[in-house]
């Protein structure tokens, strides 16, 4: 057994544990009467991306906000992968989602901090990525609540988002950290979606019925 091998046991345990925790499944006719925004650690969906499908178990349920906006962050576990996956969600007029790939170095973007911030002072330029041209959209701050507890104390993160011009998909680069302790950055590809890119398949801690 080489390293990557015993590096991924500790994944397949929690990917077994993870189906066999698995409650009954909502009726298929019931599952898009749950909308994404019910999600809680524990909870099961299917995300339904251009890349395919894959039925994931949420991790945990954190929180962003800015001056003027509130958005939560769904960590998933892919049972079929056993990647780690993002979903983000917001509620603006409607329901707004973005399905997020894995996490990605700027080293693999081709891109160092400075020439993000440079793109950031001077609103304009673009990172390419897998076939992709992502144009600068905008930058701003806000604060990160662990398992949406907005009430309690958050971290600070500093986002860089870069778009296609058919605005289908998104590049956020994130930065944490202080400039007295140092910065650290992850990017992430993203696909931007409706809520009926999300299928909510069991509810492990509350009533499965019909919502509404």
């Amino acid at each position: 057994m080489n390293a990557e091998q015993r590096a991924a046991l500790p994944r397949l345990d929690q990917q077994f544990d993870a189906i066999r925790a698995m409650p009954e499944p909502i009726p298929g006719r019931d599952r898009y009467r749950h909308g994404v925004e019910e999600l809680r650690a524990g909870d099961y969906l299917r995300v339904l991306a251009s890349e395919g499908a894959e039925l994931c178990r949420v991790e945990s349920v954190s929180a962003y906000r800015d001056k003027s906006s509130t958005w939560y962050e769904l960590e998933l576990l892919g049972l079929e992968s056993g990647r780690a996956r993002y979903v983000e969600w917001e509620k603006d007029d409607e329901i707004e989602v973005s399905i997020n790939g894995s996490e990605l170095s700027l080293r693999e973007l081709g891109v160092t901090a400075d020439q993000v911030e440079e793109m950031s002072e001077e609103e304009s330029g673009h990172i390419s990525f897998g076939g992709r041209r992502y144009e600068y959209d905008d930058d701003y701050g806000a604060t990160y609540y662990r398992d949406g507890d907005t009430g309690g104390g958050g971290e600070s993160v500093y986002f860089y988002d870069f778009e296609t011009r058919d605005e289908r998909y998104g590049l956020t680069v994130e930065e944490w950290g202080s400039a007295s302790e140092g910065y650290e950055y992850a990017a992430f590809v993203c696909e931007f979606a409706g809520p009926e890119s999300i299928e909510v398949v069991a509810l492990a801690s509350r009533d499965a019925g019909p919502a509404g």
